[in-house]
């Protein structure tokens, strides 16, 4: 297939469902592997999913793995109703079960994925945790307390730092428990610095409502833009997680310092 035509489906998970250039049937592993590369760098909310440090022989690998990742985000926040969500990510499930027991897989983000699957052994709980919390986005839309959250947190969260140990080699329980704490961690911090758009945009309240309760300007349920919580003293629950994500390198230790810092601010 010309560059130009492979352009044409080259689109952002809602575009590509409405589109007509949408590919039929399967495509070939270099097209598939070539549009995970493209949404891994053109996607309007993208990060650097590799960068330098990383070896060169593994980027296709986490474009694949990502493109995942960004495609089940997508059905869950960005298709703009809850039953078609559902709808959508249920169809993505079986996309990922049919991949793992037969191997039957014609959609481009599968065919790529499939292939550092085997390469790297790849359990499918991790992606299939990924799929439930984001189900689970559709449905619940607050945290009672700091357990419900931190088991929120063990689908959406913890997989994808697993998943970064497996294609880089490690499988033991030690590192997937580091694992665990330091992407714990990096969530809490995500929620708390977008609670604002979260509450207002679509509604959603990560933090535990006692939590809530301690924000100055708390009225009535809603928030005043801009603002930061105080707590007067970290919670050990939530000191401990980034404790013990400490261990792990520089990102964790800045996201426990940066959330220590809202516990001192001042609204």
């Amino acid at each position: 297939m010309p560059p130009v035509e492979a352009a044409r489906w080259f689109l952002a998970p809602r575009e590509f469902l409405e589109s007509p250039d949408a590919p039929v049937g399967r495509c070939s592993v270099p097209q598939a592997e070539a549009y995970t590369r493209w949404l891994a760098t053109h996607h309007y909310e993208n990060f650097h999913v590799v960068s330098f440090l990383l070896p060169k022989h593994l980027h296709q690998d986490f474009y694949n793995v990502y493109s995942f990742c960004r495609w089940a985000d997508d059905l869950g926040d960005e298709m703009g109703e809850t039953e078609r969500s559902l709808q959508l990510l249920s169809w993505w499930r079986g996309e990922l079960e049919a991949m793992y027991c037969n191997g039957r897989v014609e959609h481009p983000v599968y065919v790529a994925l499939q292939g550092t699957a085997v390469r790297h052994n790849l359990p499918i709980t991790p992606f299939a945790d990924l799929i439930t919390a984001f189900e689970q986005d559709q449905t619940v839309t607050r945290y009672a307390n700091w357990e419900e959250l931190f088991h929120y947190c063990k689908y959406s969260a913890n997989p994808v730092g697993r998943l970064v140990l497996y294609l880089c080699g490690y499988s033991d329980e030690q590192r997937q428990l580091l694992s665990d704490a330091t992407c714990t961690a990096l969530q809490l911090a995500n929620f708390w610095q977008d609670v604002i758009v979260d509450l207002e945009c679509i509604c959603r309240w990560t933090c535990w409502r006692g939590t809530a309760t301690r924000w100055n300007n708390w009225r009535g349920g809603s928030l005043r833009r801009g603002s930061v919580p105080r707590w007067k003293k970290p919670s050990r629950r939530r000191g401990d997680c980034f404790i013990r994500a400490g261990r792990w390198p520089a990102r964790s230790i800045a996201a426990y310092r940066w959330t220590s810092s809202c516990s001192r601010a001042e609204v």
